[in-house]
């Protein structure tokens, strides 16, 4: 028996430790900052936890910003460059983020005094619309969880059923993010970043989907492009994990961020050709998703804006597929609702 109990403790005192290691957050200098340049070239390899801690360090210790960038990676072409009349911008947006995950974001940045005036939520656009939500670092990320289940369980908009439907896929989620942790990839890759002085940090290269990323949060274009307008997408299916429930709890959320920042809420464009194609279709799932973000919009007085049609289907131009805009195509938009032109 006492011999089971210490090989218990070999095991799992490492295990802990690891697990403790690559949940810490942002370890070693700012890879948004001047001469990072080995670390910047290695973020878009991280686990989203760690990239997520990295992007809030750099808000909070860098800052002051005037605009902040919220999205998922449909949003990451989007940048300084993009924006520049309207300040200093930083793009907060995550691979795999959503309406929930921006939400949280501007919720940690808020309690660390380190929003700025005017933040710009970007959500997928309705007929491809995930509803993933925990991706933030340990520290922050069961507070977080505890707020959004305390929050949603007092919100007469929030059934009880929607309610346990979320409280379980967050069980899931940190399953899967603790698992992610301790993956040997992740943990390679968390190393490299850490100790970027001591071992070297190779240029990913044809590894990432996604350009590097840059000082401004930014990354881009696609690596994956295809010559000429891609390929109508089959149709999808309707999408009965989103609860409609949420996005109005989430849109609440933002609406009530303390000092009420200026919050400007989006639905990215499809590529032309496939919103022509979903345009004729009107699948009721996206319809009735639509019409509550409307609703809620409306009910929490944001400005919001549902997706318009950037260009003419069957015209060239230069979207690597459906979903995911350039920033050729998305910076004219945003620009014009920062300057209140809907």
């Amino acid at each position: 028996m006492r011999l089971l109990r210490r090989l218990f403790l070999a095991a799992a005192v490492p295990l802990l430790g690891l697990a403790a290691f690559q949940n810490w957050g942002a370890v070693g200098p700012d890879p948004f900052a001047p001469g990072q340049d080995r670390r910047l070239a290695r973020l878009m390899l991280q686990s989203n936890p760690h990239l997520i801690a990295h992007k809030l360090r750099h808000v909070r210790e860098s800052g002051p910003f005037d605009v902040l960038i919220f999205g998922d990676n449909a949003t990451l072409a989007l940048g300084q460059a993009e924006l520049a009349s309207h300040g200093r911008v930083f793009s907060m947006a995550v691979p795999g983020s959503s309406l929930g995950g921006s939400a949280s974001l501007a919720q940690s940045l808020a309690a660390a005094g380190a929003l700025a005036p005017t933040l710009v939520v970007l959500v997928e656009n309705f007929e491809h619309f995930t509803q993933q939500v925990q991706m933030l670092p340990l520290g922050q990320r069961w507070p977080d969880m505890a707020r959004l289940l305390a929050g949603s369980f007092d919100d007469p908009r929030v059934p009880g059923r929607d309610w346990l439907r979320m409280a379980a896929r967050l069980a899931r989620q940190e399953a899967t993010l603790w698992l992610l942790s301790l993956s040997p990839r992740t943990v390679a890759e968390h190393v490299s970043m850490v100790f970027a002085g001591l071992f070297p940090v190779f240029d990913p290269g044809d590894q990432l989907v996604w350009g590097r990323f840059k000082a401004d949060g930014a990354a881009g274009p696609m690596t994956a492009a295809r010559p000429g307008l891609p390929p109508v997408p089959a149709d999808l299916p309707d999408q009965p994990q989103v609860l409609a429930s949420f996005i109005a709890h989430d849109l609440h959320r933002l609406a009530t961020l303390p000092g009420r920042p200026r919050v400007v809420v989006a639905e990215l464009p499809l590529e032309p050709a496939a919103a022509a194609h979903f345009n004729a279709k009107a699948r009721p799932a996206p319809m009735a998703l639509r019409k509550a973000f409307v609703e809620a919009c409306a009910r929490e007085g944001l400005e919001c804006a549902l997706a318009p049609v950037l260009g003419t289907s069957g015209e060239p131009n230069d979207w690597t597929d459906y979903y995911h805009p350039p920033a050729s195509a998305i910076a004219p938009y945003v620009d014009g609702l920062l300057r209140g032109k809907s």
